[in-house]
């Protein structure tokens, strides 16, 4: 799994796209899949979203973005919530619908805002309000 995401990221980075790296970051998502691990499924969603966007293929770049977020309310945990948030913002801003990257955006900005203040306890939630 590991390696055919290392294989695929590679390859976005030295040739772009091109199918041998979408099959390698394919492959990893399947075995990730497989295996039940989320984690890996998010930032494998959210590489294939970054290479579809960057190939202007927005149609497939928005599905694996907004898979993205479909898995983030499975861990909960506002880091992984603001990547989603992210990657369909992004998506989102590319397509030109921008109020819609906006709200993204902001989402994404507040689950780190909210993060911070829990990490602080002498802070309260609301005051991130």
């Amino acid at each position: 799994m590991q390696l055919q995401a290392a294989l695929g990221m590679s390859l976005s980075f030295m040739r772009g796209g091109g199918d041998t790296t979408r099959m390698a970051l394919s492959r990893s998502l399947e075995i990730a899949e497989e295996r039940r691990d989320v984690p890996t499924q998010m930032g494998l969603l959210g590489a294939q979203s970054l290479l579809h966007l960057r190939e202007a293929d927005f149609k497939t770049a928005l599905q694996y973005a907004k898979r993205t977020k479909a898995l983030a309310g499975i861990i909960e945990a506002p880091a992984v919530i603001a990547f989603a948030h992210s990657v369909l913002g992004g998506v989102l801003h590319f397509m030109g619908t921008l109020a819609g990257a906006r709200t993204e955006i902001e989402a994404s900005l507040h689950c780190v805002r909210c993060r911070e203040i829990y990490a602080h306890p002498s802070r309260n939630a609301c005051d991130a309000l």
